[in-house]
């Protein structure tokens, strides 16, 4: 019985080890099933991570391609612009030239007819007098020297009257040469030759003989009263040309400072950073809807600036990628410091081509907050709308009572000084906007200019003497105080805004900005 019951136990417990077993099997089993299946979830997500950087970049290229074409189509755009307006240039100045030339010819007639008739008319004098003399007196008019016979008291008295009488050489009678006739009438003074006005001819003649030997203290007076009085802005004169199409070329140049260290700053090191550039830019500021105001001493006008990409005087081209702090996650930052959602968003750094950053593009992270901010915008540059655009209206002096208000801006907008500063000396609007000045310049001037990209006005000092292209002139430069901070210029103090909040050296508050901008 025993050993039954103990046989019993063994096949119990037999069974519950091969169960044990098959629990031990069954459970190994699932576990390879779960890596298995692990292995095949991770190898699926890593072909949908390759397919979707596959497919982001293809849509990048795809992008910049489009954005290639894009800027190629407006370069061909705004060079056929171009050449469209320099046949017109080029038209207008032919037709200017022919009505030059047909002035010139009609002056050419007048004149000629003018000394025609002087010469018929003294030839019918001559006539007339020999006719008169030749029946009456008999006396022989082809010898010099002879006058009509009259009483020598007559001829004592004249010339004791004409005697101290301030005869100019206007009235000398005729080139001496001829001979000396008079008609049968009484004499006057000016038929008498004063020897004073013999003396005053004779040294008018010598002073026209020795007038190159003085033109060097006389000549540029005389060119600088008529550039004060023929510079002005009037439609039609060279001034004006050149001030409504600036012919000098004006650059701009761009500087990135590229940061190649982006993971070592997130983790507490110094940022690297390389300077790239310069990426150059010519700037085209013609000044249109041109009106004159308060009978030509003002004129009113748009001034639109268009940038053209300048590859030969560049670094390297637009497409260059450029890493740099995240401007546009700096700007809403602080706006959106609570939403957890938009922080993760968020990212430190960018990498955009210099076009991108410059000129605009669609940012995602503006694009996702328009649900949150609709009145935001969603493309980001730092001259976005800027390029082909005007920045106001400007009312200009034309110099016309004062020459050295030629050129002056009168007002902006409307306005004649500022509102963005917190003193009325830095928000007043000064000077010319910096494409030109006013003639005469002395090398003790100081140069006013208004520039509506820094919202402010500043000035210039002489700093030397140069030679361009074979002519003298003087370099004009802002000195380094105009852009120096409290404690070394205090007359800026008013360009800290708020009021007392003063950056440094060298660094200006885009205070004119709108809200919407990343400054």
């Amino acid at each position: 019985m025993k050993e039954r019951e103990k046989e019993k136990k063994e096949r119990q417990r037999r069974k519950r080890e091969r169960e044990r077993r098959k629990r031990e099997r069954e459970k190994r089993k699932r576990e390879r099933e779960r890596e298995k299946r692990k292995e095949r979830e991770r190898e699926r997500e890593r072909r949908e991570k390759k397919e979707r950087e596959k497919e982001r970049e293809e849509k990048e290229r795809e992008r910049e391609k489009k954005e290639r074409e894009r800027r190629e189509k407006k370069e061909r755009e705004k060079e056929r612009e171009k050449r469209k307006k320099e046949r017109e240039k080029r038209k207008k100045e032919r037709e200017r030239e022919k009505e030059r030339e047909r002035e010139k010819k009609e002056r050419e007639k007048r004149k000629r007819e003018k000394e025609k008739k002087k010469k018929q008319k003294r030839l019918r004098r001559e006539r007339e007098n020999k006719r008169r003399f030749s029946g009456s007196s008999g006396v022989d008019v082809s010898k010099p020297g002879v006058i009509v016979e009259q009483s020598r008291a007559d001829v004592v008295r004249k010339k004791e009257r004409c005697v101290g009488q301030a005869v100019p050489c206007l009235s000398c009678p005729g080139p001496l040469s001829y001979p000396v006739s008079l008609p049968l009438r009484p004499l006057q003074c000016s038929d008498v030759i004063p020897a004073a006005c013999v003396r005053a001819c004779v040294l008018e003649l010598h002073c026209v003989v020795f007038v190159p030997h003085s033109l060097s203290s006389v000549f540029p007076h005389f060119l600088q009263a008529v550039a004060k009085k023929e510079v002005v802005l009037k439609n039609g004169t060279d001034a004006f040309n050149a001030w409504e199409d600036p012919p000098a070329p004006i650059y701009m140049q761009f500087y990135f400072f590229n940061l190649t260290n982006p993971l070592e700053v997130l983790d507490g090191e110094r940022p690297a950073v390389v300077e790239i550039g310069p990426y150059t830019y010519r700037e085209y500021r013609p000044m249109e809807e041109v009106t004159f105001l308060e009978n030509g001493t003002k004129v009113s006008a748009v001034n639109p600036k268009t940038y053209i990409f300048q590859p030969n005087m560049s670094r390297g081209p637009e497409t260059d990628l450029i890493r740099t702090v995240n401007i546009p996650a700096m700007a809403v930052m602080d706006r959106f410091k609570d939403n957890s959602v938009v922080a993760n968003l968020i990212s430190a750094y960018m990498r955009s081509s210099v076009w991108e950053l410059l000129w605009g593009y669609e940012d995602q992270l503006l694009k996702a907050l328009k649900v949150v901010e609709p009145t935001l915008d969603d493309v980001f540059g730092l001259f976005y709308k800027t390029n082909d655009s005007n920045d106001g209206e400007y009312v200009f002096m034309t110099g016309l009572n004062d020459y050295k208000d030629f050129a002056r801006v009168d007002t902006w907008n409307g306005k004649s000084s500022l509102n963005w500063w917190t003193s009325d000396e830095c928000n007043m609007i000064n000077g010319t906007n910096g494409a030109s000045f006013h003639p005469v310049l002395a090398k003790n001037e100081t140069l006013y200019m208004f520039s509506s990209d820094l919202c402010r006005s500043l000035y210039a000092v002489y700093e030397e003497d140069v030679t361009v292209k074979g002519l003298p002139g003087y370099r004009f430069s802002p000195p380094s105080k105009v852009f120096a901070n409290l404690t070394v210029n205090p007359d800026n103090a008013g360009f800290c805004v708020p009021a007392g909040n003063c950056l440094g050296s060298g660094v200006l508050t885009s205070a004119c900005a709108s809200k919407e901008h990343p400054f």
